[in-house]
């Protein structure tokens, strides 16, 4: 649990490889699997947002906190979903987290997924819990996001599960 200057542990470090193997040695070492670094990231955060899916899972069966922000107020679905990982997204709703979590600026994740045009991640999303019309600070939803982007299949999409 030794940090750097920047307040990242081994396992920090560890989670951003995708190597499970080190990451399963740490944890059964004892790494605290919550430990945040000075941007107040977590391994978790860092796996969500390379991508690395047997690393999550590794993290969230030792107890990660699938709901830590970090100093944005970002969680790990706030990762996944901007950056197009759905299947990082589908675990970490099975492992109970909430996706309809909004960041500092209260940007909810599916508005991220939406904006970036991802229909993969706003079916993920959607599929495992999300609220199609949650909305931000200014009370825009996803379904504003996509008539805004002009994506038709995300419109339709959105529409077909009851989104206003």
């Amino acid at each position: 649990n030794a940090k750097t200057k920047v307040g990242s542990t081994a396992l920090h470090y560890a989670a951003g490889t995708g190597n499970a193997k080190p990451v399963s040695v740490l944890i059964k070492a004892g790494a605290d699997v919550n430990a945040v670094n000075n941007d107040s990231y977590t391994a978790l955060h860092i796996a969500c947002a390379t991508g690395y899916k047997g690393v999550l899972s590794l993290l969230l069966t030792a107890g990660a906190n699938g709901s830590a922000k970090d100093k944005k107020g970002s969680t790990a679905v706030h990762y996944a979903a901007g950056l197009g990982y759905s299947e990082i997204i589908v675990a970490l709703a099975k492992a109970g987290t909430n996706l309809d979590v909004k960041n500092a600026a209260a940007i909810p994740a599916l508005l991220l997924a939406v904006e970036s045009e991802n229909l993969e991640i706003v079916k993920a999303m959607a599929e495992n819990g999300a609220d199609v019309n949650i909305r931000n600070k200014k009370g825009k939803t996803p379904m504003l996001s996509a008539i805004k982007t002009g994506n038709q299949e995300i419109i339709d999409y959105l529409a077909s599960k009851g989104a206003k």
